[in-house]
């Protein structure tokens, strides 16, 4: 018999940010179900759960945000678990100077480029890593994370990587996708449910590095600061050459 195949909405925008909550429309499976639990919204294995994994909003380069899921199989039946990236979308949201800069030519609105940057990994309570990648190749091929018996809960720690060597051409970029868990009984059957919010109203923001932190609503203007910073590090550097070269001419003169 089918057990039921539990879903969370994913806006994740490192440089926008807007993740509208999504109510969980629960499937019905015939000999139990798959439930889902997000620790901390003290409801317990509910089908129906807007607690975000991901609480930390604030996602620069070098930073992760994490969280935990657990699942419980109700069922009679053993199953096997996969995750899958579904309706991933990149988008542009235009290309700034730093972008076109660092060589990104794909500034139509559907050109983003940051699923390939975004890294997600899956690891059990005890550490063990289930699946490691970027949400790009998550949304290709998904990803098994082994079986789950009978009555048994299985807990997911859950993280959210941008990479530190993450380039220019991600500024402005932004990643909309569904990222869902289902299970296949040992007989073969499955059901299929609804997505549900994982992220929160405000989903994930970029903040611009060297410990600025942007708001949480995001704005176009999270990229234009990042444009901003680079530039003064620039235009620092230049100014201590100016120095430099002024006091050399000095001492010329003298």
């Amino acid at each position: 018999m089918g057990l039921l195949s539990t879903s969370y909405r994913f806006v994740v925008l490192v440089v926008l940010a807007s993740a509208p909550m999504v109510g969980l429309s629960p499937a019905t499976a015939s000999g139990g179900s798959l439930l889902i639990d997000v620790p901390g919204d003290a409801h317990g294995f509910v089908h129906v759960s807007n607690t975000p994994v991901f609480s930390d909003l604030n996602l620069a380069p070098g930073l992760t945000t994490s969280g935990t899921v657990s699942v419980r199989d109700s069922s009679s039946f053993a199953a096997d678990l996969t995750l899958r990236a579904t309706d991933l979308r990149d988008l542009e949201n235009g290309c700034l100077r730093p972008e076109t800069n660092d060589g990104d030519v794909t500034c139509d609105p559907n050109g983003g480029e940051l699923s390939k940057w975004l890294v997600l990994t899956v690891r059990t309570a005890a550490g063990a890593q289930l699946w490691q990648g970027t949400l790009a190749s998550l949304g290709s091929s998904g990803a098994a994370l082994g079986s789950i018996d009978p009555g048994e809960t299985e807990t997911l720690a859950m993280s959210l990587e941008f990479p530190r060597s993450a380039g220019n051409d991600t500024m402005s970029d932004s990643t909309a996708f569904e990222l869902r868990f289902s299970a296949k009984s040992e007989n073969g059957g499955t059901a299929v449910s609804a997505p549900a919010s994982t992220v929160g109203s405000n989903g994930v923001t970029a903040s611009p590095g060297h410990g600025g932190v942007l708001p949480a609503s995001g704005n176009p203007i999270t990229a234009r600061m990042l444009g901003i910073d680079l530039l003064l590090l620039a235009l620092g550097s230049s100014l201590v050459f100016a120095a430099k070269r002024s006091g050399t001419d000095r001492r010329r003169d003298a």
